[in-house]
């Protein structure tokens, strides 16, 4: 599914956000969550890890190949899923979503390798 901004409306609305409002970081678990209920990000979920300290902010990005096989990602800080600045709401979620997909997206290519799996 395509990061429209009638998508991006959708998502704003499942997870609550003013879609005219401005934002630099939003909680990426349950934007992960309302992305799933918009129709993006199919099989991935966001697990946050136990923070070693106040600013350590890490999550692990798990992909569900079938109900019983997942790959997961190396700790991500949320830092690197969030804007570089403030900017529109549409603006942050497309940002956010794209980088969660498309650390999802090498999570399974690393799993295919490691695999010996042709998936995707």
């Amino acid at each position: 599914m395509e990061l429209t901004d009638a998508v991006m409306t959708k998502v704003a609305e499942e997870y609550g956000l003013d879609i005219g409002g401005h934002c630099a970081a939003l909680d990426v678990e349950l934007l992960a969550l309302a992305g799933r209920a918009a129709g993006l990000l199919a099989g991935v979920v966001v697990h946050p890890l136990v923070p070693a300290d106040a600013r350590d902010d890490s999550f692990l990005v798990a992909v569900y190949l079938d109900p019983k096989v997942a790959a997961v990602s190396f700790p991500v800080h949320v830092r690197e899923v969030n804007p570089p600045h403030r900017t529109s709401v549409p603006n942050a979620l497309r940002y956010i979503l794209g980088r969660i997909g498309q650390i999802a997206d090498q999570v399974v290519a690393e799993h295919d390798r490691w695999s010996g799996r042709g998936r995707r």
